[in-house]
């Protein structure tokens, strides 16, 4: 199974007849066929399927539709808001800042650190000096290259240049390709940046891993030493190869790790009389091996340290393929939620973790595929019934959370699922401190009803008072209609006195009068009755009075 020496273990197999007879080539060839098929499922299939799995008993229990949206919870803990750093203000530090924040001239200074690392790469022994005299020219001109850049990002971002990691890796390569150049040697650092970058995703596991080895193997040297110190030099233990002291026995397991010879080692520590000496110093084995101890001793070294810890490098690089290609079926990946970050800080720049409710409904507008939500989107910001915080404010873990759960659709519920996402809450808490400090006052879902209820107050306020307006504005016109027609009536009874005209039976018609009350009598039954001092007096009785008197007087000359 760790592959040492089955090929001549499967060759002697094939080559052998049987109990004390002699060899024969290629005698059993149905051999070969028991040893690839243990060398396949035994060594590659199994061992893999060993290593490859990485999880907690209760993610065996979800289904499909559950693992996909507790992995996406797994990441929305893994990233929060971050700090804007401000645009300067003076037009000509904007520029600059805008410039070093662009996405074009990222792309660019990576082109020119690839063009760097293949201008070292080519480099050989023995070059003509023209050949050298040229990439030296080239190293000169990207090390000037490079001290553009930090100067444009210095003057964009000023101090806050350093507080990003990467600026300080890049200004420690500068310094240090300055210093090179200075003293006429290559730096190489600069060229392999975008492996580093590769790398630093991994770092931490390999860091945790390759610390756990330096132990086991701390642990087995000292072991070794207590146990095969006194074996007499043979075969693989030499006066280098050998469990004398801690330095030796530390090499020789080191050695041991990558499964090389790890066969004839444990032969040479299986030595017996007559190639050594039991009574060597009086010790229980003098300068001898012991079977048992050894084949233990090898044995638990190569199954904890080769076939599982070693492996665990292996593992991490299925687990980041397996995660990568989970991702893509999710439908919600790490760029994803990057993007959302990236939107969310041009609504707060200060990583406060909160921004103003009303924006909400513009912030998903703005948002890329697949957690976009174009206008009109407030139907969807109440069905996420999202908590309103004091002062009209969201959460980016409240959003982010909500689009999560929308893009990935109806999730069935089970107990399961409900420890894991008890235990991503509790992770919430501690990632999201603030969120949870902040005072609720109400959610998307009772805004929505307080706002329908506001509104229909709002609706019968204007109907009643759109009603009332209507009736005193038609109580006045007809009051005016009516003011207009007495005023024009007493008109005529003026210009009747004055001439002392009448109508045909010389007296004023009675029903004129009585058809005045019945109009009036009518508008007051609709209207409300008018002030006085709305209409004009109109002089009825005083004209009658004045036509009498001027018929009398005129009678009483022509007698």
């Amino acid at each position: 199974a760790t592959f040492e020496g089955w090929m001549e273990i499967m060759q002697d197999a094939v080559d052998a007849r049987g109990i004390d007879l002699q060899p024969e080539p290629d005698y059993n060839l149905t051999a070969y066929v028991y040893f690839v098929v243990f060398i396949v499922f035994g060594s590659f299939f199994t061992l893999n399927l060993f290593i490859g799995y990485d999880g907690g008993f209760l993610e065996l229990l979800l289904t499909e539709s559950q693992k996909n949206y507790y992995a996406a919870l797994k990441k929305l803990s893994r990233q929060k808001p971050q700090r804007v750093i401000r645009r300067p203000t003076t037009p000509w530090m904007g520029r600059l800042y805008d410039l070093s924040m662009s996405r074009k001239f990222e792309m660019f200074i990576f082109f020119l650190i690839f063009c760097n690392m293949v201008s070292m790469a080519i480099e050989h022994y023995e070059m003509e000096q023209t050949y050298h005299d040229v990439l030296e020219g080239f190293n000169i001109l990207f090390v000037s290259l490079f001290t553009v850049e930090f100067v444009i990002k210095v003057m964009g971002l000023r101090c806050w240049y350093f507080t990003v990691p990467w600026n300080i890796f890049d200004f420690v390569l500068l310094v240090l390709s300055w210093t090179a150049l200075c003293l006429d040697h290559f730096l190489t650092a600069k060229g392999i940046r975008k492996l580093l970058f590769a790398l630093a995703i991994s770092l931490p596991a390999l860091l945790n891993i390759g610390a756990l080895l330096l132990l086991i193997t701390f642990i087995y040297a000292i072991l070794g030493m207590a146990l095969f110190g006194d074996v007499i030099h043979n075969g693989a233990i030499t006066a280098t190869n050998n469990f004398e002291t801690f330095a030796r026995s530390m090499y020789l397991l080191f050695r041991l790790l990558t499964a090389a010879g790890w066969n004839d080692v444990v032969d040479a520590l299986l030595v017996a009389p007559p190639d050594c000496d039991p009574q060597f110093n009086n010790l229980p084995n003098g300068n001898c091996g012991s079977f048992g101890i050894t084949i233990f001793y090898f044995v638990s070294f190569i199954v904890i340290n080769n076939l599982i810890i070693i492996n665990m490098y292996i593992a991490i690089i299925l687990e980041n393929f397996s995660l990568a290609q989970e991702e893509e079926e999710l439908g919600i990946v790490e760029d994803d939620i990057e993007m959302f970050y990236i939107h969310w800080a041009k609504y707060d720049p200060y990583a406060s973790q909160f921004i103003k409710f009303n924006e909400l409904g513009q912030f998903l507008h703005e948002l890329d595929p697949p957690l976009q939500i174009r206008k009109p989107n407030g139907a969807a910001i109440v069905h996420f019934d999202l908590p309103i915080c004091k002062g009209e404010k969201i959460h980016c873990l409240d959003v982010l959370h909500a689009l999560v759960t929308y893009v990935l659709g109806d999730v069935d519920d089970s107990e399961e699922l409900a420890q894991l996402r008890q235990q991503m809450d509790e992770k919430f808490k501690k990632q999201f401190p603030i969120r949870k400090k902040a005072e609720i006052v109400m959610t998307t879902l009772e805004w929505r009803k307080r706002e329908k209820s506001a509104r229909i107050i709002q609706e019968w306020f204007r109907g009643l008072k759109k009603k009332r307006q209507e009736r005193t504005g038609s109580c006045r016109s007809r009051a005016s209609s009516r003011g207009s027609f007495r005023v024009g009536e007493g008109l005529i009874n003026s210009l009747s006195v004055m001439w002392g005209h009448s109508d045909a039976t010389g007296e004023w018609s009675p029903n004129h009068g009585s058809q005045n009350g019945s109009r009036k009598s009518s508008r007051n039954s609709v209207c409300p009755s008018p002030s006085p001092s709305n209409f004009l007096p109109v002089p009825f009785s005083f004209s009658r009075r004045g036509s009498r008197a001027s018929n009398k007087s005129a009678g009483e000359e022509g007698s």
